[in-house]
């Protein structure tokens, strides 16, 4: 030991020993042990005053055993180590904790003798094997073992059981409570031998919140449905017929904003969604929370709102395929139709018109021709939808008589009057003399256009005046005459004039993509041809006279499917995507397409400045695509979801497009060439110039030409290649007016100057 030791009576020993313990022999009597020699040293008590401290058996300088008094930590507890062979620590078999005194065991205690006494240890083994032998309770009743006591598992009339057990068949309790204060388990062959006794039909058990049981009436909130009504929180599944009686019969509510909805389903899948209610914001004026119905495909899927109404006025909208009435129909309010091709008015023969029996009651009729005889001619403002060669109808709103005609190309209405329209007025009366009468009346003004004339300049494709039948791939450029490719993608598509073999049509417009591309959501790509003012001011849109026009042409594609265009102004504001389907490939097939006139958006209807474009959509992305036949405040090129003509390598060709006022597609005009090529300079003239001019070193010399025909505005000027010069250099532009092209060059040196070139004018929209 390494501590200090003292005297039996505390007192501390003689400086002498404070070096060491002597050998037990040496001790001193005062020291309170025995004598020398006498082969014990024994002291009264010993004080270990360190911390940790322990006295530890050793031999062969190895520790056997320790007894801790003091294990160095605060609480100070009691342990007994063990060591092995070696000196090293295996365990504390007993531990003992000072402020406590809980003793703990940390290694397995054998008990060498049968408990005998009160509150003894029993081990494990004893308790198996001796429980068998543990005799009933001298009362003849069943005891439980639960918290270190025997309780009744059935108790007497009064008292209380606490514990889990099973009742077997036949328990009962006749008298007092059975109170089950933990997990008790009910084990009976059959529910129904678990029986409470008294309570009425209808009732069911209840606690009073002491866990004593009695029968009450069923009240609104309890975790039941309720005979006499309440509130379920939870899903309600109903098996049979639900019939549901009162004025309310059933009320769906919800905040807004949330749909109140019915399903019908089919084996778990929703067929069809009735919403008393969508999820649209409410807001003023009865705005949202409007009616709908929805159908479902058969993996549930959604096909679409078939039905919708809005709540706040009541406008009704069918988005299927068609409306079948088979009784009355009463409108009170406008029938708006987006094309006269909606209305369809079953009965009647060919040549019948509609007629009214002065009631509102309309019925088919056949109206005779003058003189007592003749065709009978169908009157209305739209084309009959049934006509037969030779038939004649009278466009009401047009002012026009029209006559089927058929041919191995197509069968159309033709005009059958004169295509000029009605002479102009008589000019003002000339000037009153000094003393004079006033002058006759001037000459009568010229005819106006027919309604059939088309507002489409080269739209047979036959002036190429930049390119003459060459291919190219640039994009934003003229391709035949009047005719622009704009593309946002460079590479992705050939144009060119071509021959159509033997087609009625001797020239077209051919696209052909490089290879299948997918746009993006910002790509164009368009063919299209700018009309200015002038040409289109008789259709009077942008006010409530608008005019309807006819648009059509002829195409040839090597995919079917459908392909859309647009007809826009030129501020790009206001369009009218549309669509056309190609039936069969790589067949001429004639399209026509009635566009109703835009009464709303800006329109600029005179003057020489651009006011429509027509365009041919070729694969553009889904900024630049919308709703098909309806007038958008937007800049659409195509109809969404239509099919790309860009991805098609077999090509797309175009020609006869002709866009004329009305609704019937009149036949293609077909003008001279030299009528065409005038059209056609009025905007772009390629010109072969030559400079020829005497005059010193470094003078001028200029030279004029006229631009025949005058062309719309006054052109932009670039020379074609590299001029050919003879003692001149510079050549270039001096002035340039809408009839009139001034060029100039520079002589070398003095003498004969000579130069020639082709200038390219254009006055393009």
């Amino acid at each position: 030991m390494n501590d200090q030791w003292t005297k039996a009576d505390g007192t501390p020993i003689d400086s002498d020993w404070e070096m060491g313990l002597p050998l037990s022999d040496d001790w001193i009597l005062e020291c309170g042990c025995d004598g020398p020699n006498t082969k014990t040293s024994i002291v009264d008590n010993i004080t270990i005053t360190g911390s940790p401290g322990s006295i530890t058996s050793v031999a062969g300088g190895k520790s056997l055993w320790s007894i801790v008094l003091n294990d160095g930590t605060p609480q100070a507890d009691f342990a007994i180590e063990r060591y092995d062979d070696s000196g090293l620590l295996i365990d504390s078999p007993m531990t003992i904790v000072r402020e406590t005194g809980v003793v703990g065991f940390n290694d397995p205690v054998m008990l060498s003798r049968d408990p005998v006494e009160p509150m003894e240890a029993v081990t494990l083994e004893y308790l198996e094997s001796h429980a068998p032998d543990i005799p009933d309770a001298p009362d003849n009743q069943t005891y439980g073992r639960t918290e270190g006591a025997w309780n009744l598992v059935v108790p007497a009339a009064g008292g209380t059981f606490t514990g889990p057990t099973s009742l077997g068949a036949g328990g009962a309790v006749t008298g007092g409570a059975l109170l089950f204060a933990g997990n008790a388990v009910c084990s009976l062959p059959d529910v129904a031998q678990l029986q409470i006794g008294g309570g009425s039909l209808g009732q069911v058990p209840a606690t009073d919140g002491n866990g004593n049981l009695s029968w009450v009436t069923p009240v609104t909130g309890g975790p039941f449905l309720p005979l006499s009504g309440g509130t379920v929180t939870g899903n309600l599944t109903v098996t049979g017929i639900m019939t549901v009686n009162g004025p309310n019969s059933m009320v769906l509510n919800a905040a807004p904003g949330n749909q109140r909805a019915i399903l019908g389903q089919s084996s778990g899948l929703t067929r069809w969604q009735l919403q008393l209610g969508d999820q649209t914001a409410e807001g003023a004026g009865n705005q949202g929370s409007n009616f709908s119905l929805s159908a479902y495909g058969l993996t549930g899927t959604f096909l679409g709102t078939w039905l919708s109404i809005a709540r706040a006025d009541g406008s009704t909208v069918f988005n299927g395929s068609g409306v079948t009435i088979q009784g009355g129909l009463a409108v009170n309010g406008l029938l708006a139709l987006a094309s006269p091709n909606n209305l369809a008015i079953y009965g009647g023969l060919a040549g019948q018109a509609l007629t009214t029996n002065g009631s509102g009651i309309l019925s088919w009729t056949t109206i005779s021709g003058g003189g007592g005889g003749g065709a009978s001619i169908t009157v209305s403002d739209t084309p009959p939808s049934s006509p037969t060669v030779g038939a004649l109808w009278w466009d009401s709103v047009g002012g026009q008589l029209y006559v089927w005609y058929s041919d191995a190309n197509s069968s159309q209405w033709v005009p059958a009057t004169n295509t000029q329209g009605a002479p102009g007025a008589p000019g003002p009366a000339g000037p009153q003399g000094a003393t004079g009468p006033a002058g006759a009346t001037g000459p009568q003004g010229p005819a106006g256009p027919g309604t059939n004339e088309n507002r489409i300049i080269n739209g047979d494709m036959r002036i190429d005046q930049r390119n003459n039948g060459a291919s190219g791939t640039a994009i934003n450029v003229y391709t035949v005459d009047r005719w622009v490719y704009s593309a946002s993608q460079a590479s992705k598509g050939t144009w060119q004039r071509q021959p159509s073999g033997t087609f009625a049509f001797p020239y077209n417009l051919r696209f052909t993509g490089t290879s299948p591309y997918t746009p993006l959501a910002t790509d164009y790509f368009v063919i299209s041809q700018s009309i200015e003012a002038d040409m289109i001011s008789d259709f009077l849109w942008g006010s409530a006279g608008a005019q309807p026009v006819t648009l059509s042409f002829w195409v040839y594609v090597g995919a079917a499917g459908t392909y859309s265009g647009s007809i826009q102004n030129y501020a790009a504001t206001r369009s009218y995507p549309f669509t056309f389907t190609i039936p069969a490939v790589s067949t001429w097939t004639k399209i026509t397409i009635t566009i109703p006139g835009d009464t709303a958006g800006t329109w600029v209807m005179q003057g020489n400045a651009g006011a429509l474009i027509v365009g041919f959509d070729l694969g553009s992305g889904a900024n630049y695509r919308g709703p098909a036949n309806a007038w958008a405040a937007a800049n659409y090129l195509g109809v969404t979801g239509t099919a790309n003509i860009i991805a098609v390598p077999t090509g797309f060709y175009l020609t006869g497009v002709k866009l004329e006022i009305g609704s019937v597609a009149t036949p293609y005009n077909r003008q001279s060439p030299a009528k065409s090529m005038a059209d056609c300079q009025r905007y772009f003239q390629n010109n072969f110039i030559m400079v020829s001019g005497y005059g010193s070193a470094a003078s001028q010399v200029f030279f004029t030409s006229l631009t025949i025909p005058a062309m719309r505005v006054a052109p932009t000027t670039t020379f074609s290649g590299a001029p050919s010069y003879s003692n001149a250099s510079n050549l270039a532009a001096n002035a340039t007016t809408p009839t009139l092209f001034i060029g100039q060059a520079q002589t070398t040196a003095a003498g004969q100057a000579y130069v020639q070139s082709v200038a390219l004018l254009s006055a393009e929209l």
